[in-house]
């Protein structure tokens, strides 16, 4: 299945006008605020390079402005320029080392980078300075989901969401581990949490689908039938990937398999061979069927 990173790791850019306040104290340089509010500005535009050389007059300014290579870390980010942003994070740390947002930034540049080593002790030091931080438990909770250690995935999530509990992203990513760990009821609970709390956004949307799809592939393990199919139904009808419907059409396809419903059981597999990632299993799971005779001994 296609990375659930991309639905999973979120920039927040914040707009602020006027002169910005650096922790407890005011920025009293007038032309490193109006700067640095300029690229923000920008950024809600999506004039990424524009808002760099903004922030770069900021700095230029304010030598001390840590936000303002924090934004400037950010946009880099989003321009996939990741060296450039490491540096910019690690200056922000090296003004102010209790700015627990520049070792979250870091921390999910090294997931990108699979440096899951560096990713763990970022996000680590991230709650060394605020325990109370959600985006740290789930950046060091999603590096352990990504290592396959699950068990401490489903610690450091479990966290994230006692510290926000509508924390969706949070829910889907411990239900992935609860399923892999075959604790099949926190699974369905934490799907379900993740759909209720969900947005309605287009993306919000996607990402209801997905959850809605894997929580099908749980009721099946389940054997509860009934509820695999308004699941898988309900993630074809909000998704728009067709790797997610070709997902959730397999799990009709296995449903009904389950059902004895030899025929609409096919339709849904070829539904499901469509898509390029799902088109193998289908096709076996076809010519299964087609021919029980030739493989049943």
């Amino acid at each position: 299945m296609k990375s659930i990173v991309k639905s999973l790791v979120i920039l927040l850019f914040s707009i602020s006008y006027g002169l910005y306040a650096q922790g407890s104290e005011t920025v009293e340089n007038a032309a490193a605020g109006n700067a640095f509010n300029e690229g923000n500005k920008l950024i809600s535009q999506k004039k990424y390079n524009e808002a760099i050389n903004s922030f770069k007059e900021a700095i230029k300014e304010d030598s001390k402005f840590y936000q303002a290579y924090y934004m400037l870390g950010l946009t880099y980010k989003v321009l996939n320029k990741m060296d450039e942003a490491i540096e910019s994070h690690k200056k922000t740390i090296a003004i102010n080392p209790k700015y627990d947002k520049a070792y979250i930034a870091l921390g999910n540049i090294y997931i990108k980078q699979r440096n899951f080593d560096s990713a763990i002790n970022s996000f680590n030091a991230a709650i060394g300075i605020n325990g109370k931080s959600e985006k740290a438990y789930f950046g060091l909770g999603y590096t352990y989901y990504k290592l396959e250690s699950y068990d401490q995935a489903i610690t450091q999530l479990t966290k994230a969401v006692g510290v926000t509990p509508d924390y969706a992203k949070a829910y889907m990513v411990l239900g992935i581990c609860y399923d892999k760990v075959n604790q099949l009821g926190d699974a369905v609970k934490a799907f379900s949490s993740a759909i209720e709390n969900e947005s309605n956004t287009r993306k919000g949307r996607e990402t209801k689908g997905e959850c809605n799809w894997r929580l099908g592939d749980v009721y099946v393990k389940l054997n509860q039938l009934k509820n695999a199919e308004d699941s898988y139904s309900e993630a074809i009808k909000l998704a728009k990937s067709k790797d997610i419907i070709a997902g959730a059409n397999f799990g009709l396809g296995e449903v009904n398999k389950k059902r004895g419903k030899k025929q609409t059981a096919i339709n849904y597999y070829k539904k499901a061979s469509l898509s390029r990632i799902w088109k193998g299993a289908a096709k076996y799971e076809i010519e299964m069927l087609n021919n029980s005779d030739k493989y049943s001994n």
